[in-house]
């Protein structure tokens, strides 16, 4: 018989070792994060920048960049904007 087979001779060792584990294998809960990234188009027709349209995710975004560059007069431009996750 090895060390390792051989039960525990203190009760109390055990016990400790046993709620040591449970306490360690459940899982935490996830947080939500207090903010979230949108990339914004904006466009400049003489009177300063104006948002356009938000997206969270970049290909879109820049998707949108390319058709208002192509359609429409003025410079336009993407920002990054953070803003509370509701």
């Amino acid at each position: 018989m090895t060390k390792a087979d051989k039960p525990c001779p203190y009760k109390h060792e055990k016990a400790k070792t046993e709620r040591r584990i449970a306490l360690h294998s459940k899982p935490k809960p996830k947080k939500k994060p207090k903010t979230v990234l949108l990339y914004v188009v904006q466009g400049n027709y003489g009177y300063g920048w104006d948002d356009e349209c938000a997206s969270e995710d970049w290909k879109e975004a820049r998707n949108d960049l390319q058709a208002y560059q192509d359609n429409a007069p003025g410079g336009h431009r993407i920002i990054k904007r953070r803003v509370p996750n509701v």
